[in-house]
């Protein structure tokens, strides 16, 4: 099924689909609530995007477009992924690893060093990527795929350096500008790395990033204040509208009604399961290789397979199945993954494991809340990349290498340049007198 004969059946039952999502977002509301400590929490926007999606499933089989089969697979998969992330979640957020909140500490001299070498390598990593690949917004407005750089290795290793570096800035500029006040010159260093990062978000053309972006902010204010006394909480209402502001933004260029083409991405965010449940369509796609099909990316990097042998994303599979394009497919959610690569037993298992890690990971930041800045960013990166799971696994394994390689690797690399340049104590980050 395509895109335009889901909104025809869509537009012929509105009543079904009105129930549907209204029934989905009701269960989700009543069973995941306490997981979820804002509206900028990543959780809460992986959460209201699955509602949406599996608000798709039931409104698919309201209709008869999907068997019984099907609705009972959906649901036993959906329901081992939250059974094990609500069971883990516990497990290590109450059981493990608990830490004892730190005092808050301000900048040392290693702090500031390492902050104005992430702000330069970040400054310096944008450059060279529009220089070489140009900005992907208006690559996109010219007729081309954002997601064709992606396919080029040197892009998308300097995207994932530039990924986890903004991370960084935004955490260090916010910790200057709430908490250490580094003086005149550091707090226009904090400003300008968060309006950098800004502009970077808006050059890829990603009508997720403020979200993100938002979610990261979420983090560092949940990270060091906890729920209460926290200075967010004074801006959600104002922050909130910026991503909205910003989501509309991003596809402005497609559409002249911007509101109009907002509420058409969300009604098709179940796309995955549309264009894979009717019909049985996914019996279509070539289910060879699960392994490579779920380590795609890394396998490639490692050069442990050749590029004849990466794989198609799945996402891209489906989407050649009703249009003859290519580098543009839905997210495949870890349900149609599993059921096409894993088989219909096997998917449970991967469902129950994907779970699990967004459980351990969720577990493990709530645990080591108050802990030091490199805690506090490692963390962060690890539940963001761990939201991304239920989505598609491939985006949640380039946000794990970016938390568990590349940020190490830039902590290490940085840390003994720091100490080979023996970091003056007269820094220009000091308060003015």
């Amino acid at each position: 099924m395509d895109n335009a004969e889901y909104f025809n059946v869509l537009l012929d039952n509105k009543t079904y689909y009105s129930l549907s999502l209204i029934a989905t977002m009701l269960i989700y509301y009543v069973f995941l609530r306490r997981f979820v400590f804002s509206m900028l929490d990543p959780l809460f926007y992986n959460f209201f995007f699955s509602a949406l999606a599996s608000s798709t499933v039931f409104f698919l089989w309201s209709v008869d477009k999907i068997d019984d089969l099907l609705l009972f697979h959906f649901v036993f998969t959906q329901s081992v992924f939250f059974v094990f992330f609500v069971f883990f979640e516990k497990i290590f957020s109450v059981y493990f690893f608990r830490l004892k909140r730190n005092k808050i500490h301000f900048f040392s001299q290693w702090d500031n060093f390492f902050y104005f070498c992430s702000l330069s390598s970040f400054v310096f990593l944008f450059s060279l990527s529009v220089y070489f690949f140009g900005i992907p917004a208006l690559n996109e407005m010219d007729g081309g795929s954002r997601l064709q750089n992606y396919n080029d290795s040197l892009f998308s290793n300097i995207k994932r350096f530039l990924d986890v570096f903004y991370v960084v800035i935004v955490f260090f500029a916010l910790k200057i500008i709430f908490i250490s006040n580094n003086g005149l010159v550091g707090r226009f260093l904090a400003y300008f790395g968060l309006m950098i990062v800004i502009f970077y978000g808006v050059s890829l053309g990603s009508k997720s990033f403020f979200v993100e972006f938002l979610s990261v902010i979420f983090l560092f204010f949940f990270w060091f204040f906890g729920s209460s006394s926290n200075p967010l909480n004074r801006y959600v209402k104002f922050l909130i509208p910026i991503a909205l502001f910003g989501c509309i933004l991003m596809i402005y260029s497609k559409s002249a009604n911007a509101f109009y083409y907002l509420v058409y991405r969300l009604i098709i965010s179940g796309d995955t399961f549309y264009m894979s449940y009717p019909d049985n369509a996914y019996l279509l796609i070539d289910s060879a290789n699960w392994f490579i099909a779920t380590f795609n990316g890394i396998l490639k990097n490692l050069h442990v397979i050749s590029q004849d042998e990466v794989l198609t994303p799945l996402g891209y599979k489906l989407y050649r199945l009703y249009y003859p394009v290519d580098y543009i497919g839905p997210n495949p959610r870890h349900n149609v993954f599993g059921l096409i690569y894993y088989g219909f037993f096997g998917a449970f298992f991967y469902s129950a494991i994907l779970g699990s890690v967004l459980g351990l990971c969720r577990g493990l930041w709530c645990a080591r809340r108050g802990g030091r800045w490199f805690e506090s960013i490692l963390f962060s990166l690890l539940i963001v990349a761990a939201s991304r799971l239920e989505l598609d696994i491939a985006l949640a394994i380039t946000g794990f290498i970016n938390a568990l390689v590349i940020y190490p690797l830039i902590f290490i690399l940085f840390y003994f340049l720091y100490r080979f340049f023996s970091f003056s104590s007269s820094s220009f980050f000091e308060k003015n007198s």
